[in-house]
């Protein structure tokens, strides 16, 4: 069995030990600690040793809202240099974000919008633009053509349209829609799979406008995502490739 390390009076950071206190249920030390802003807190011994804590919480809240030095900086910065995530890393973490809400609601000030408004001026305007010239299979997101091949026979029955409208509650699927508010909302019918051709009911959900369009990019992983969120609520099957019967 290990001699327990008396603590009494030593200080860690912005704790001084006073006291010791029952062990836990782990049979770990516990101590009475008086912290410099004055509360008393109980803390594991090891934690104290080994400098994981060193305040009653005051030194975190004390951080919050400071600006980082320019040593601080520059020991993250030279941490990160040559790191690059891993293709699976950038793909879980394009799903995770998906459908976070956690900036709505959120507004800028009318400054604020000044002087992003003035910061604009003349950017993204002609030879400006960095998508200048960019068209056709020049541009990142070409597909080689696909834009213009037609849709299935069935997608201008408009009473088809509007039972997948019907079906869906006449609501953007998406969970992270902020239009779900508003009833005069445009909605669309979304092609999950992004097939023209492949109007069966479970490769359709509908969706607003704007989130239509934000599913133009990575749409790997919008695919899935909006294949999950219709497993989840119709019990929909699929395959890796299609949509199964």
């Amino acid at each position: 069995m290990c001699k327990l390390i008396d603590l009494t009076d030593k200080k860690f950071g912005r704790l001084t030990v006073t006291d010791r206190t029952d062990t836990n249920k782990h049979g770990q030390s516990m101590w009475i600690c008086l912290c410099d802003c004055g509360k008393s807190s109980i803390v594991m011994g090891n934690d104290l040793r080994r400098g994981h804590t060193r305040s009653c919480g005051c030194l975190h809240k004390d951080r919050i809202g400071k600006p980082r030095s320019e040593e601080t900086k520059a020991k993250m910065s030279k941490s990160k240099t040559g790191s690059k995530a891993s293709e699976e890393a950038k793909r879980n973490m394009s799903l995770a974000h998906m459908g976070q809400t956690s900036s709505l609601g959120y507004k800028h000030t009318k400054e604020a919008r000044e002087k992003m408004s003035k910061s604009h001026i003349g950017l993204w305007v002609g030879e400006k633009s960095p998508m200048f010239g960019r068209t056709g299979d020049k541009h990142p997101s070409w597909k080689g053509g696909i834009s213009c091949e037609p849709y299935c026979d069935i997608w201008t029955d408009q009473e088809y349209k509007e039972s997948i409208r019907k079906r869906d509650n006449y609501e953007c699927q998406n969970p992270g829609c902020y239009k779900n508010s508003n009833p005069n909302r445009a909605l669309s019918i979304h092609h999950i799979n992004f097939i023209k051709k492949d109007c069966h009911h479970k490769n359709l959900i509908t969706l607003c406008v704007g989130c239509n369009t934000r599913a133009n990019a990575n749409r790997d992983e919008w695919t899935m995502f909006y294949r999950n969120i219709m497993i989840e609520k119709y019990e929909y099957q699929y395959n890796s490739d299609a949509i199964s019967a």
